[in-house]
């Protein structure tokens, strides 16, 4: 009858759209794929070529990258990812919110960050390796893999780090990493 031709209609209208949005999601998944490829791909290059990059554009200095540990900034919030890599030196790395009197090393904005928020402490006497320590401060939150860190505890290349309630980094320590690949 002449209902049937319409329902067809539509059925063949409703394919079009599911297969739009079929398209739509795909699309919308291979973007964020290829976003964050590219964010590993500048991430890994950066290191290479032992810049540690300042939001603004500006160079914050040079290393020997590939034996240098660094941190790198994994907030999707742009406003709080204040630089993309930090290199953990040799000595005393001070973390902290900006104060008149003394420029931490790592300065980070933020509620939840206090003047002195923690130190990385890297250490190479032992030669081959550079042992990082991080010790956080008096009453600043500081995780370390999802846990509150009180007292001094060595990091491990990967670690996820946490200050605060919105700064997000992951810990890497190339020549640790290589040093535990030969091993195994």
């Amino acid at each position: 009858g002449p209902g049937s031709e319409f329902s067809e209609e539509a059925i063949e209208r409703l394919k079009e759209t599911e297969k739009i949005i079929a398209e739509l999601n795909e699309t919308w998944e291979e973007k964020l794929r290829r976003t964050e490829a590219i964010r590993m791909e500048r991430e890994a290059l950066l290191a290479e070529m032992g810049v540690a990059m300042r939001e603004d554009g500006g160079t914050l200095g040079v290393f020997s990258p590939k034996k240098t540990p660094h941190l790198v900034n994994l907030n999707e919030d742009p406003l709080m990812s204040e630089c993309l890599l930090y290199y953990i030196k040799d000595g005393i790395t001070r973390v902290g919110r900006e104060d008149g009197e003394r420029r931490q090393d790592i300065v980070l904005s933020g509620h939840f960050i206090k003047e002195e928020h923690c130190v990385f402490r890297s250490d190479s006497r032992g030669g081959s390796e550079a042992v990082v320590t991080l010790e956080p401060c008096e009453g600043a939150d500081t995780y370390v893999n999802g846990k509150k860190v009180t007292e001094p505890s060595i990091l491990r290349s990967g670690n996820r780090i946490i200050m605060g309630k919105s700064h997000v980094f992951r810990f890497n320590h190339p020549e640790q990493a290589r040093q535990e690949r030969e091993r195994t």
